[in-house]
């Protein structure tokens, strides 16, 4: 076995020691509270038993403690080993590198390339002192003084006072005398020139200002007409750039008050409330048409079901109708207008109002026979956009719990007849029932008539 694998065992065998020590301490914890729940109670037997295993466990997990530094000490040992013998190797292999690189290195030879490198270095400094001074001369030769001071002064004037004060200071430049000071310009010179500085100046201004300010004003713009000879200005020329962004800069923000909400609330309802019109005063003749055909329609079916109908397209609304056709069920939209004053015309119905003033005319009822009252409700669970609100049976009112409680009944002749046949069963044990007991009575009188032999 190798000293990795020895290393690897010690370190498992410490942690393994380390849970045992942490198990010991937790054990040692429950039994103090073991104790300490003993002697609430008043049991001292139970509590010295208690506090004898809280012991022990402390003593185990103390030398479990040991036990584990021990053998740390031991891997800590072993680990140091495999260290110095990763050192000797390295040494040794560092060692013989250094025995090659020394065999090869020549000294002489080292010496002598050095000594060589010197002697092209000064060479070159020698070169390059003689080129230096051969370009200066050639240079000052090619370029007469009076030229390059002529040049100066001309540059000097075009780009005003400061950088005549710097010419002034600089080397070479003594003979220029006063720049500026005296001319001989004419008074267009001079206007060209102020002009020049005004354009420089406002150039500069204006792309520090918008630099600053990050605002880029509209600027308006001038179209030129030709026309007799003159220019026709159709528009003003617009304002200066600086003053433009100062008046955007101080512009005055008015705030507008925001409206009450509760106010706002309550007006839109007077307004809704005056465009719509859910009352049988405001009905139409088609209106008082389709109240008549809907009183008609529920007085000849058995069941009427009203449903609240969520948004949806045309499409599924043709679908289900087709669909409820199959069992003989009739779907109408009708509005709360039409339903109002069909109950109006018919007060025998007036019990309706709650359910059909609900949803602002967005109700649809199914007229059927009640014996397919059960396939209808399995099929509106599978349309979820129907939200069944209650309905008639019979001319009777049922609401949404009443109808499915009424859909899980059977069907009344089955259950007549049921009751029929329980009655006659009844009514056929009753003499037998009445019989028994006075033939029993019967025999035992005629028994005690009898005389004793």
């Amino acid at each position: 076995m190798g000293l990795d694998d020895t290393l690897i065992q010690l370190r498992m065998s410490v942690k393994q020691l380390d849970k045992m020590a942490q198990k010991a301490q937790k054990q040692q914890q429950m039994e103090k509270a073991r104790v300490k729940k003993a002697i609430e109670n008043k049991d001292l037997e139970t509590a010295k038993i208690y506090a004898e295993n809280s012991i022990r466990k402390k003593n185990e997990y103390l030398n479990c403690l040991r036990l584990s530094s021990r053998v740390d000490a031991v891997s800590s040992k072993v680990k140091s080993a495999m260290a110095m013998q990763g050192v000797a190797k390295n040494i040794g292999s560092v060692t013989k590198a250094l025995e090659t690189a020394m065999s090869s290195l020549d000294l002489e030879k080292v010496q002598k390339i050095m000594e060589q490198f010197e002697k092209q270095f000064e060479n070159l400094d020698v070169k390059s002192g003689v080129l230096e001074n051969t370009m200066s001369s050639a240079t000052t030769l090619s370029t007469p003084q009076a030229d390059v001071d002529s040049l100066i002064k001309q540059v000097a004037e075009e780009h005003g006072l400061e950088v005549q004060s710097q010419v002034s200071d600089a080397p070479g430049t003594a003979n220029l005398g006063s720049i500026g000071a005296k001319s001989d310009r004419t008074q267009e010179e001079e206007d060209s020139l102020t002009k020049q500085l005004f354009i420089l100046f406002r150039n500069t201004m204006s792309t520090s200002l918008i630099n600053k300010t990050r605002l880029i004003v509209p600027k308006l713009w001038q179209q030129s007409v030709r026309y007799r000879g003159k220019y026709n200005v159709r528009m003003p020329k617009p304002r200066h750039d600086i003053a433009r962004y100062l008046e955007e800069i101080t512009k005055p923000l008015i705030v507008k008050e925001l409206p009450d909400p509760i106010e706002t609330c309550i007006q839109s309802k007077l307004n809704i409330k005056k465009k719509l019109k859910f009352g049988p005063d405001s009905a139409g003749e088609f209106e008082i048409f389709l109240a008549k055909f809907a009183f008609e329609t529920l007085e000849k079916s058995e069941v009427m079901l009203i449903c609240h109908k969520l948004d949806i397209s045309g499409e599924i609304v043709r679908r289900n109708k087709v669909e409820f056709k199959k069992f003989g069920t009739n779907m109408w939209n009708f509005n709360t207008v039409v339903m109002q004053l069909m109950m109006k015309n018919n007060p025998k119905y007036k019990n309706l109002e709650p359910i059909v003033s609900t949803g602002l005319g967005r109700n649809v009822y199914f007229f059927f026979k009640e014996e397919v009252l059960k396939e209808n409700l399995k099929m509106m669970k599978k349309m979820p956009h129907f939200v069944l609100l209650g309905g008639m049976i019979n001319h009777q009112l049922y609401t949404r719990s009443g109808i499915q409680r009424y859909s899980e009944l059977g069907d009344l002749e089955n259950v007549r007849g049921q009751l029929v046949g329980t009655l006659n069963t009844a009514l056929s044990q009753i003499p037998n029932t009445l019989s028994t007991p006075i033939s029993n009575l019967s025999q035992a009188l005629s028994q005690h008539s009898k005389p004793e032999e």
